[in-house]
């Protein structure tokens, strides 16, 4: 049986100016939290929401920026942060 090759992801980042993007406190804790791996519900205990206020968040955040998904959204957020702070 021959073995394959892992499958490398591919992550279609779309490049977004970071100052057109207003985001509020509770977004950027989000943001953060998200980066570092939190889920939703981890995410709304902090913030002591309920799960579903989290998912909304979630959903607006995706919009605004123009991802499908949160792994996106967070590696675009982790690019953006980095780069300011180099």
């Amino acid at each position: 049986m021959k073995k394959r090759a892992p499958r490398k992801l591919k992550l279609r980042m779309k490049l977004t100016d970071m100052t057109k993007l207003d985001f509020n406190y509770d977004e950027l804790t989000i943001l953060g939290m998200l980066v570092r791996g939190a889920t939703d519900a981890e995410i709304a205990q902090h913030l002591d929401w309920e799960l579903k206020v989290t998912n909304n968040f979630m959903r607006k955040l995706k919009r605004k920026a123009g991802y499908a998904n949160r792994t996106q959204l967070a590696v675009w957020w982790w690019t953006q942060t980095r780069n300011v702070a180099a």
